[in-house]
């Protein structure tokens, strides 16, 4: 038995299979009603990918408590639906973000409570509200191409 590949078939680059995953991760998040994005820069260069992760979940949940109360985790449908990915290239790291809210419509002034709970501890928000649905997914996935990390709350439906 020969390990010859048959001629005419041949692997896909990584060039392609990064493209794949940016294409799948697109399609899957296309069709979900994302109303915000944003963008969450930190003021350290020392903060690390994981500690990056726990950061924004910290601050995903201050702003649920300040939206929809303290025991908002009791009520399944009110507190945010996330996906996150992060930037870790030549620049600072940074995260981008989709948020909704299953039965709700966020406010301008809920967002801007969310950046300004960002801006007083670790740096730059920037949350805005979905304009365009369409690019939304690309927004997010654009970074998937390189690493190919996307993590999603758990009660994203």
């Amino acid at each position: 038995m020969s390990n010859r590949r048959p001629s005419g078939l041949r692997a896909p680059s990584k060039q392609t299979e990064r493209q794949q995953l940016h294409d799948s991760w697109a399609k899957f998040l296309r069709n979900r009603n994302f109303q915000a994005w944003a963008t969450l820069t930190f003021k350290h260069q020392s903060v690390t990918p994981h500690r990056a992760l726990a950061i924004f979940k910290n601050w995903i949940h201050a702003s649920n408590r300040k939206m929809f109360g303290s025991r908002y985790f009791n009520r399944a449908a009110e507190h945010l639906s996330w996906a996150v990915s992060i930037e870790a290239g030549t620049k600072k790291l940074h995260l981008h973000v989709l948020l909704t809210v299953k039965g709700k419509n966020l406010s301008r002034e809920e967002l801007n409570s969310m950046e300004n709970l960002w801006n007083r501890k670790h740096g730059i928000a920037k949350v805005e509200m979905v304009q365009f649905a369409e690019a939304v997914s690309a927004y997010l996935t654009k970074v998937t191409a390189f690493n190919g990390e996307i993590e999603l709350s758990k009660n994203f439906k």
